[in-house]
C-alpha cells in the first residue's frame, strides 16, 4: 500500500495552480519577516506577486476574528490580481471566503481551505462544500 502526504504551502500552490492564477495578491498574520519570505516562496513557485500585506496588530493568530481575516483579503486585494490568497492554516478564513469573493469579484483562498480541497483531490472524494468560496463549492 502507497500513502500520500500533502502540505500546507503544496496545497496552496496546487489550488493556485488550479485556478490559473499567475497575479497574485496575499496576506499574513505574521510579522513583516516572514510575510517576505511567503512572497520569495510564491515568486519562486512562478508566481508574479502583485500586492501583499500582513495583519498589524496580532498576538496569536488563533485569537484572530473572520472580520480581521475579511480586512486582510481587502487590505491586500488589486484589480492585477487573479487570486487573492490569506495565508496561515489557523486564521478564521474559512467562513469569510465566499463573501470576500463576493465582494472583490475574484477568487480568495486561504491556507486552510487549499488543504481541504487538496485532501479531497488527493483521496479521490468528489465533493462540493457550498458557502466556503469557489474553490471548495467547485465553482472555479
Amino acid at each position: 500500500m502507497r500513502f500520500g502526504f500533502i502540505t500546507a504551502f503544496g496545497s496552496v500552490v496546487k489550488a493556485l495552480k488550479h485556478l490559473k492564477a499567475k497575479k497574485i495578491a496575499f496576506g499574513t498574520p505574521y510579522s513583516e519577516q516572514n510575510t517576505l519570505r511567503c512572497k520569495n516562496l510564491l515568486e519562486a513557485y512562478g508566481f508574479e506577486v502583485v500586492s501583499f500585506g500582513n495583519l498589524p496588530g496580532v498576538n496569536n493568530i488563533y485569537d484572530e476574528t473572520t472580520e480581521r481575516a475579511l480586512q486582510l483579503v481587502h487590505q491586500v486585494n488589486s484589480s492585477a490580481a487573479d487570486a487573492v490568497f490569506v495565508s496561515g492554516v489557523g486564521m478564521p478564513t474559512v467562513d469569510i471566503l465566499a463573501q470576500g469573493e463576493a465582494e472583490i469579484g475574484k477568487p480568495v483562498i486561504s491556507s486552510i481551505a487549499a488543504t481541504m480541497w487538496n485532501a479531497l483531490q488527493v483521496a479521490k472524494v468528489d465533493s462540493r462544500i457550498e458557502n466556503f468560496g469557489g474553490l471548495l463549492s467547485g465553482k472555479y
